[in-house]
């Protein structure tokens, strides 16, 4: 991931994969229809499937269904499976070695203004913060499978220094580097998890209020905003003048095609609009994706995706708030820490960046379940 943070997104997926195809005869396959996490990727793909019949490009709406099931459904399986295995102390060693190297060499990059991979491989000359916002959005939420290890067995005071001074190389590379997001979302994790340290049921209830308070918000203020240039030339940050003409197009897309969307994948392309943005000059569109994600499920799936992403967010909240609470506060804060970034910059249906969720999800829960057998045990 600090090297090339699409690597990881690949190699987890065929991994699991992989694992189940080993592993296959012996999983437990009933089970899984009653996963909660697995009947929703299936809902999630079949509705992208559907809305093929309704996009304005089937096509690709069609095909994006069908890649998200292929990542998806072999996590799901192998979450699945996972639940029911104990983590050795040799693979949590594993992991905490692994984030430890990854962020000296993330924190190399950063400090020394450059990108392994580019050296590597001779790419394009490209400033190398613009090549590193990327991983260190990831470490942002990668950082806290690391106090939920630590809270997973009982370590050496070795382990313990070296992963604590590992932590604060990492906070450090994700102030140092690039973009607002990160430092966004290691802020707005730290703060979860204080506060889950005593009251879980509080941060429970107030990252369900926080989202949908900002969902809201999302779909009334940049429109208002936009909508008087002499406020918006009060905006010091480009990027923040840029988020509210995007997002006020898209609040108008939505009115347009409220009950179905415009179909999955679709954001990107659809026309750019007559008007010219008083931000770029240029005809107001949607440059990739809308930089929030609760818009784009909205946008592009309309109510039947609005209800799908809460739906992924309440099992997301139930399981970290039924964890033991040794690992609790590192499950809220990751997921905290997701939605803060994810709300403001990254795309909803990429698979590299789903998978970097996965693969913390999935930490995080092994360590969840090593505690519990070691509490189990006594």
């Amino acid at each position: 991931m600090a090297l090339s943070p699409a690597t990881i997104g690949v190699v987890v997926a065929l991994y699991a994969l992989l694992w189940i195809m080993w592993h296959g005869p012996a999983l437990a396959w009933s089970r899984l229809y009653r996963t909660p996490f697995a009947v929703l990727v299936a809902l999630v793909a079949g509705l992208g499937v559907l809305s093929a019949s309704w996009s304005i490009v089937p096509l690709l709406s069609y095909h994006q269904a069908l890649k998200f099931a292929l990542v998806m459904w072999p996590l799901a399986i192998w979450s699945g499976a996972l639940r029911t295995i104990a983590l050795s102390q040799r693979a949590t060693c594993a992991l905490l070695l692994g984030f430890m190297l990854s962020v000296v060499l993330l924190a190399i990059q950063v400090f020394g203004d450059f990108v392994f991979r580019a050296w590597l491989v001779g790419a394009m000359k490209v400033p190398a913060a613009i090549k590193l916002n990327v991983p260190v959005a990831a470490f942002s939420i990668l950082i806290w499978i690391v106090p939920a290890l630590l809270n997973a067995r009982r370590w050496a005071l070795g382990w313990r220094v070296s992963a604590l001074g590992a932590l604060a190389l990492c906070a450090a590379a994700i102030i140092g580097g690039d973009g607002t997001a990160p430092k966004l979302a290691l802020g707005v994790g730290i703060g979860v998890w204080l506060v889950a340290q005593r009251w879980p049921r509080l941060v429970l209830y107030g990252i369900g209020v926080a989202v949908l308070s900002f969902h809201v918000l999302s779909l009334t203020v940049p429109l208002a905003v936009y909508a008087r240039p002499p406020l918006m030339t009060q905006i010091p940050d480009v990027s923040v003048r840029h988020r509210i003409d995007v997002w006020a197009s898209v609040d108008q897309l939505i009115r347009i095609r409220p009950w179905l969307g415009y179909g999955l994948a679709s954001s990107s392309k659809i026309p750019p609009s007559a008007e010219l943005s008083t931000v770029t000059g240029q005809p107001r569109h949607i440059p990739l994706y809308p930089h929030n994600v609760l818009l784009q499920a909205q946008l592009e799936l309309g109510v039947l995706g609005v209800i799908a992403f809460y739906c992924a967010l309440g099992l997301a909240l139930r399981g970290s708030f039924r964890a033991t609470r040794a690992v609790q506060p590192a499950m809220f804060a990751m997921l905290s820490a997701t939605l803060s970034i994810w709300c403001v910059g990254y795309p909803l249906w990429r698979s590299t960046w789903i998978v970097w969720l996965a693969y913390c999800a999935i930490t995080i829960s092994l360590a969840h379940g090593a505690r519990r057998a070691i509490e189990h045990s006594h």
